[in-house]
């Protein structure tokens, strides 16, 4: 965990958006392209059923005609299909081969590989070649309730797998696009952050060097008096650039709080004005930031002038004592000297900053 807190902001957001898209890639891209693989392959063997019963009845009547041109006909034509059909042939009753769509000769341990079920069902095996993996499908020639036949439907396990594993390099691809748009957005996002972060942290240091002219706030495109068509010069916010209106205390609004913030802005949540101006935590906070260091800064310049009214009150008092011929001192409640005249210093031999912070033991021993 102490690793993770040193990384930077942007590579938090980026490492955490990976994850994020990488588990629901995992959790919803597995389970959608199993459950499509299966689908492709029940319509897989779906159509080699339908071509297999197809080429049943169509041989029906050729086969009890003994017509092996038309059977041998039927059996090319369904070969001719293409794609992932591999081979189409006809048994008669006692196994023997009546037509075939094999251009070389036919492969005779083919004709024990699969057969219909005892009561006549459609049966469908996994045949494996050794070149090639082949659903073989079995189906009855029947006329009449009576089986006369088989017919054997042959279609391509690589070839009929070929739409499910584009299917999956699809998803694959989609995740990965998610992944990467993902990871630009949220790069774009953080630099957006960071970036509005390392303002606020300049303004900060700013502040902490002495500097409160400086503002990190965004400049308004409309001020309140702008959006409200207000013309009381007299309000507190009038031509206050600097500040937003619901951080300054009696404002002459109808709708707003007199008191002062954060008290204040809770009248202002529906404000125009508020819904206008108004950004997201950063800003927020970027603009509190601005509203203390004008703050801080009107107090420091208040607390100078007050010090400068009291250095001049000072030297006005220090005159004062200074041209009277009296013996005058001041004692706070400890009796330890706080000023005294020029007078009562040389009659104690003493300067006056040395009677200072001195009691009477000190003066008189």
């Amino acid at each position: 965990m102490h690793g993770l807190s040193r990384l930077k902001f942007s590579t938090k957001i980026n490492l955490g958006t990976t994850a994020i898209v990488l588990f629901l890639s995992l959790v919803m891209g597995a389970p959608v392209a199993r459950v499509a693989s299966k689908a492709l392959l029940d319509e897989v063997k779906m159509r080699g059923r339908v071509l297999a019963e197809s080429l049943s009845v169509r041989a029906a009547d050729p086969l009890l005609a003994q017509d092996f041109l038309r059977l041998k006909n039927l059996v090319d034509d369904l070969r001719g299909l293409g794609g992932d059909m591999e081979y189409a042939f006809v048994l008669d009753q006692r196994g023997n081969v009546l037509a075939h769509s094999y251009p070389k000769g036919f492969p005779v341990d083919l004709v024990g590989a699969n057969a219909p079920g005892p009561d006549g069902a459609f049966s469908v095996h996994l045949l494996d070649t050794g070149d090639e993996r082949i659903y073989d499908f079995a189906v009855p020639v029947r006329v009449a309730g009576e089986s006369f036949g088989v017919v054997r439907v042959g279609l391509s396990w690589s070839r009929a797998r070929a739409p499910v594993e584009r299917l999956g390099g699809i998803i694959l691809g989609l995740a990965g696009g998610g992944l990467l748009l993902a990871v630009v957005l949220s790069t774009v996002f953080a630099r957006q952050v960071t970036r509005r972060l390392n303002v606020l942290r300049a303004h900060a240091s700013e502040m902490v060097k002495g500097n409160l002219d400086m503002r990190a706030g965004p400049e308004l495109a409309r001020n309140c008096w702008d959006i409200m068509d207000c013309s009381r010069k007299e309000c507190p916010a009038y031509g206050d650039a600097a500040r937003r209106c619901w951080y300054v205390a009696g404002t002459l609004c109808l709708e707003c709080d007199p008191a002062a913030y954060p008290k204040k802005l809770e009248s202002c949540r529906n404000c125009p004005v508020y819904l206008t101006n108004a950004g997201d935590e950063i800003q927020d906070l970027t603009e509190t930031f601005d509203v203390m260091a004008l703050t801080l800064k009107t107090h420091i310049a208040e607390l100078r002038e007050a010090e400068k009214v009291l250095t001049r009150q000072q030297q006005i008092m220090r005159t004062i004592l200074d041209v009277t011929p009296d013996l005058v001192s001041l004692l706070d409640e400890r009796m330890v000297y706080q000023a005294c005249n020029r007078a009562f210093a040389a009659s104690v031999g003493r300067e006056v900053d040395q009677v200072v912070g001195k009691t009477d033991f000190d003066l008189f021993p």
